[in-house]
């Protein structure tokens, strides 16, 4: 009985950290193809108009395009977080582009069919309390 109890929280552990390890993947995947349709321009139907105002989406889709060549980007995928209530998941980048530095923190809502939830540009020198491995960064932090 007791190693049917291990076993029991032995797969029960190992089944759990592979569903998580899975939707990290599948969301990883879901924001670098939208890095990459906003690099070739067809990012527009990727943003819900449900939480991101048509016009602006499409102003700031260009912007990132023309403006900051961003299929020239340079950088690279920090991690990502989770919310406390595990409903949201941010994946956090940073690159290098011709108009500025920028994070993108791209957020998901999980409970509610996986859309994108948030798109947020900040500049890489801003601090966030998501970035959980501050040796990733592009640039240290500047406040030191």
């Amino acid at each position: 009985m007791r190693f049917f109890k291990y076993y029991l929280i032995i797969l029960f552990w190992t089944y759990g950290c592979d569903v998580k390890s899975t939707n990290k993947v599948e969301f990883k995947d879901k924001a670098d193809a939208l890095l990459d349709k906003i690099a070739n321009g067809t990012a527009d139907e990727e943003f819900p108009v449900k939480y991101f105002p048509f016009e602006q989406t499409k102003a700031i889709m260009y912007d990132l395009r023309n403006k900051c060549d961003f299929k020239n980007r340079q950088g690279h995928f920090l991690n990502e977080y989770y919310s406390t209530d595990k409903s949201k998941v941010s994946l956090i980048y940073e690159y290098y582009l011709k108009c500025d530095s920028i994070r993108f923190v791209l957020t998901y809502n999980i409970k509610d069919s996986d859309m994108l939830y948030e798109f947020k540009i900040e500049p890489i020198e801003k601090d966030n309390p998501m970035i959980v491995d501050q040796t990733k960064r592009l640039k240290g932090n500047l406040s030191d």
